[in-house]
């Protein structure tokens, strides 16, 4: 009887708090692999300069002096990413099990997480252009506005949080807001 096994299987199987960790380890597992290709991709991206293959030593630093905007807007956005995902490896302290809008508000910050090698490409690339720096502030200013909507839903429905955990605080929500003002403000400045 088809009913029957299934739920007998039902019953036998794994617990709640199983299936919450299996679940959480599931969306942990994954945005560390979004994280990782990201920054993957934004080393993969560093550009080495077009010179002949008998290039003087000279020739070699001034060609990576004229880059070095993008040098610097590569490793900004390195370091963005890398606190982006230290600050997102903190949240199975604090969280217990998640739901479906924990795990779309998870995918729209790793969409912006995945755009940060494109924008940053666009700011190496015409880096001279205020285009480019406002492209690229304004990804990294999204994928900040999207972890403190993160954040913020978590502090709201505090039965996703594990009650053991320290709890969180409104500052845990408002902290990656400060990224994101600097990078908005530097837009008109650009």
């Amino acid at each position: 009887m088809m009913f029957g096994v299934e739920v007998e299987e039902r019953a036998v199987g794994p617990s709640t708090a199983r299936r919450n960790a299996y679940n959480m380890g599931r969306v942990f597992a994954f945005s560390d692999g979004v994280f990782a290709i990201a920054i993957t991709l934004l080393v993969l991206s560093i550009p080495i300069p077009s010179l002949r293959e008998a290039a003087t030593n000279g020739e070699i630093w001034s060609a990576l002096i004229n880059d070095s905007f993008g040098l610097i807007g590569l490793a900004i956005s390195l370091y963005v990413v890398g606190m982006q995902w230290m600050v997102h490896h903190r949240l199975p302290r604090y969280v217990e099990r998640i739901d479906v809008r924990v795990l779309w508000l998870n995918l729209l910050l790793l969409l912006f997480i995945c755009l940060v090698p494109f924008s940053t490409g666009v700011l190496v690339r015409f880096g001279d252009g205020a285009l480019a720096l406002n492209v690229c502030a304004t990804n990294v200013a999204a994928a900040q506005l999207a972890f403190s909507g993160l954040w913020l839903y978590l502090h709201r429905h505090r039965q996703l949080l594990d009650p053991v955990a320290t709890p969180a605080t409104p500052l845990m929500f408002a902290r990656p807001l400060t990224p994101a003002a600097v990078f908005l403000v530097s837009m008109p400045l650009g």
